[in-house]
Order: structure tokens, then sequence, then C-alpha cells
């Protein structure tokens, strides 16, 4: 069982019979490992080596930037790509909602869905709005500057 809470702190799934069954066949896994090498037996690779380089970049840019990806940005970014290598459109992938699962499963990339104030907010104002208030609040300490979520425990 702290093999499968292990897994489950890593943000993998791993289920009990899945373990039971590596531990029946760990025998035969092992072999199978020393005989191959660790290889995948279905592993993912791009077709494209250059593109998804290419993608994989842009894509770590924007992440970098605290922008949310949503799949119609990822297709943004791959077009993106394929301009900056200038291949031409009929040489092109087309970014159907199956490439962008499969290119979501290569590079181990998950949805996360906000809801509330979180899913309704707009992350180029959000970065605006920082910008604004870094510039208002200069000057004044940290502790005469309050959040506003929080001035309810002042008046209770």
């Amino acid at each position: 069982m702290r093999t499968i809470e292990h897994f489950r702190l890593l943000g993998q799934s791993l289920s009990q019979s899945t373990l039971a069954g590596w531990i029946k066949h760990e025998d035969s896994i092992r072999r199978t490992v020393v005989q191959n090498g660790n290889v995948a037996k279905h592993a993912r690779k791009a077709r494209d080596t250059a593109f998804e380089s290419r993608l994989n970049e842009l894509v770590s840019l924007t992440l970098n930037k605290g922008v949310v990806l949503s799949g119609d940005t990822i297709k943004l970014l791959a077009t993106n790509a394929y301009n900056d290598l200038e291949v031409p459109i009929d040489k092109r992938f087309k970014l159907s909602n199956g490439w962008l699962e499969n290119y979501k499963k290569r590079n181990n990339l998950r949805n996360i869905s906000f809801h509330g104030e979180a899913g309704s907010s707009n992350p180029e104002t959000i970065a605006n709005e920082r910008t604004r208030l870094i510039a208002l609040l200069t000057g004044w300490k940290p502790c005469d500057i309050y959040n506003m979520d929080e001035t309810a425990l002042f008046y209770a």
C-alpha cells in the first residue's frame, strides 16, 4: 500500500492489481529488461523531431510566463512552430484532437480545470494588474499592506 501511495504523491495512478501483476511476473519482467534494455513496449515517439523540439521550446516558454495552456493554445503554438521552421502547409500534420491527446501523452501534460474565480480569470489581465499593484505598493511596508480577502478577520 505504501508503494501505491508513493506513486499517487508523484501524480501517477497505480492500482493494487497492477502492482500485484508486477510482483507476480517480476522474474519475467527482469529477464526482459536484461535482454532488451529498459525499453518501453509501446514507446511513443514523435514523427517529426525538429517540429516536436520547437513546439516543446514554445510550450516551455509559455508555461514559464505563467500562462495556463489549453488545447487551443497548444495548437496555436504548434502552428507557430511550423511557421518558425517554414514547413509548407501541405507537409504539416493536421492538428486534430487526436494529435493533441497524443502530444499531451508524449509530454506528460495533463488537463487541469480551474473553477470559480480562477476559471474566469484572463492570465494576461492578471499579469498586467500584478505589475500595476507592484507599482502602487512601492514605498509601503509589507506589514501595512492588507489582503482584502482577509479583512473580515479583523472585524470578527
